[in-house]
């Protein structure tokens, strides 16, 4: 069987032709490439047609294929305590693939709905309490939602107890009713709020966008990246071969972390606050990009930023230009050692500052019994591998020093980034495209995967 994968990014469209067999799992036939277009068909169809002219003789390939580019799926999230059913809802909207553009606890105000409205998400992912409990907050906040711009689709994922009067305030406006996301305190449940995101992207968001052509031409349905990649890399852990592992794909508009493991028994006995962590994690920033986020970026990790530019004797006012360059040409590779050099600070302090709002963070707290640590998050200092793809990460960096540019946060809590891990690189960048072929040859793509990455 042969697979054509093709993956459009913010800023590049990439593509694969691969082939089973039963050394590697997928043997790579060929590759291509080219600068995502306005219109993404148009990237899409020139990777497809190299990838097919290679293809030659026989069947006609296998296409799947996956989007994050225009951003990817926005999604603001409303929950009730931020600690509990807006931590959730987030990692609900993480798990699906999107990418969240704004937070709102308690009730809704007309200002919180003014901002909803003056950049209006795809979704509105709107949770509030356990089932059972006080319906109160979500009874006001549905009626807030009234006045919701109609270009959002809610999907209500919160107690259930509510969802009829959720139905009934909100009447005929797209509305998705999902599985509550905090049932109850002990465990979050995002399976069904991570499915109604997931049929909203494919039966809306994908015309919105400007794939539904696509669709009609290949006849497979696209999934959002992201959440090719979150169930890939659970298919990567479950394997075994990598231990406790954490993934960097670091991009043009975004920096994806994802995390896979179980804590450790000593990890267990460390006192623990808030939701229990999921073994597979994902999380995105924004503002954390190497072209389209590259203003944004390092804006965001200035801190990072200028440790690393005083550690290299470079100036300040060199990097600023730049990403003054790259933002207006996202197309642009540095064209000299100086200008790789600066790629390279910008690089590092993305994965720095995006591992740092991964990772958990450890606190010493004082209680009757004395001192004590306290951990909100999850620890991944002693996993046993980094993950590095992407773009600039695909060249061999070692990301590890960029994880220790700031052991501590703001309020003196440690960061829990990984500390002693081995780097691995996707150097031929292939785990999107093999994540996309994994819906069709799940053993292969994961013996692919593992096959391929290499240390520094």
């Amino acid at each position: 069987m042969r697979i054509l994968s093709v993956d459009i990014g913010s800023t590049w469209t990439k593509g694969a032709l691969f082939e089973t067999c039963p050394a590697e799992g997928l043997r790579l036939l060929s590759r291509a490439h080219t600068p995502t277009t306005e219109h993404l068909p148009e990237g899409f169809s020139r990777v497809e047609a190299e990838l097919v002219r290679d293809a030659g003789e026989g069947d006609p390939p296998l296409v799947v294929w996956s989007s994050s580019a225009q951003g990817g799926l926005a999604v603001a999230a409303l929950g009730l305590v931020p600690d509990w059913t807006l931590a959730a809802a987030r990692a609900a909207a993480l798990s699906a693939g999107a990418r969240i553009t704004s937070v709102y606890s308690y009730q809704l105000t007309p200002r919180d709905l003014t901002r909803l409205n003056a950049a209006p998400p795809d979704i509105l992912l709107f949770s509030g309490g356990t089932d059972g409990g006080n319906t109160a907050f979500v009874s006001h906040n549905a009626r807030m939602l009234r006045d919701l711009t109609p270009e959002a689709v809610i999907v209500y994922a919160g107690n259930r107890d509510a969802a009829d009067e959720v139905a009934q305030v909100l009447g005929d406006r797209p509305l998705e009713i999902a599985d509550n996301v905090l049932p109850d305190l002990r465990e979050p449940t995002p399976e069904g709020a991570r499915e109604a995101i997931r049929r909203v992207f494919l039966e809306r968001i994908v015309r919105g966008k400007g794939l539904a052509e696509l669709v009609g031409r290949t006849g497979a349905q696209p999934r959002p990246t992201p959440l090719a990649m979150f169930e890939y890399v659970g298919a990567l852990g479950a394997d075994g071969r990598l231990g406790r592992f954490a993934l960097l794909d670091l991009g043009g508009a975004t920096c994806d972390v994802y995390s896979h493991g179980e804590p450790t028994p000593a990890e267990r006995a460390v006192a623990s606050a808030g939701l229990p962590e999921p073994v597979t994690k994902r999380t995105v920033e924004g503002d954390l990009g190497m072209r389209v986020s590259a203003r944004p970026a390092a804006e965001a990790a200035r801190a990072w930023t200028e440790r690393l530019l005083d550690e290299r004797g470079l100036a300040h006012d060199g990097l600023a230009a730049w990403v003054a360059a790259v933002q207006a040409d996202p197309a642009r590779l540095p064209a000299d050692d100086r200008e790789r050099e600066l790629d390279g600070v910008l690089a590092a302090a993305c994965v720095g500052a995006a591992m740092a709002r991964h990772a958990g963070r450890i606190e010493l707290v004082y209680t009757h019994e004395g001192p004590t640590e306290l951990r909100r998050g999850k620890d991944l200092r002693g996993f046993d591998a980094v993950v590095c793809s992407g773009g600039f990460l695909s060249r061999g960096v070692d990301v590890l020093p960029a994880f220790l540019v700031l052991p501590f946060d703001e309020r003196g809590r440690i960061v829990c980034a990984p500390a002693r891990a081995r780097i691995l690189h996707d150097r031929e960048y292939l785990l999107p495209l093999l994540a996309n072929a994994w819906t069709v040859a799940p053993e292969a793509a994961v013996r692919a995967g593992l096959s391929r990455l290499t240390t520094p």
